[in-house]
């Protein structure tokens, strides 16, 4: 069983954190044929073969799955997994 802390608004956090992590390691097992085990949040882009265009396509399917927008340039600058994570993350918290 997960123990709560006492500040309901990180458990919150944290949960989501989560399932946003493992819905955006669900596209990034598709896209890139990787196992499930091996995406993590500091996985970089690069060690995928990624480029510059695929990464923008990630970002934009992450939009799709979670109805929000990046802004242009921070979609190009994401380097790890966990940066989408945690932009995502935000976005889904100022709602």
């Amino acid at each position: 069983m997960r123990i709560m802390s006492n500040n309901i608004h990180e458990d919150i956090e944290k949960l989501l954190e989560e399932d946003v992590f493992m819905k955006i390691r669900d596209v990034i097992v598709m896209r890139f044929g990787v196992q499930q085990s091996r995406v993590h949040n500091a996985l970089r882009f690069d060690e995928l073969g990624a480029e510059t265009l695929d990464v923008v396509e990630v970002a934009m399917e992450v939009e799709d799955i979670f109805d929000i927008r990046f802004r242009s340039s921070t979609a190009a600058s994401f380097k790890t997994i966990g940066d989408v994570v945690s932009e995502v993350t935000q976005l889904l918290s100022a709602k």
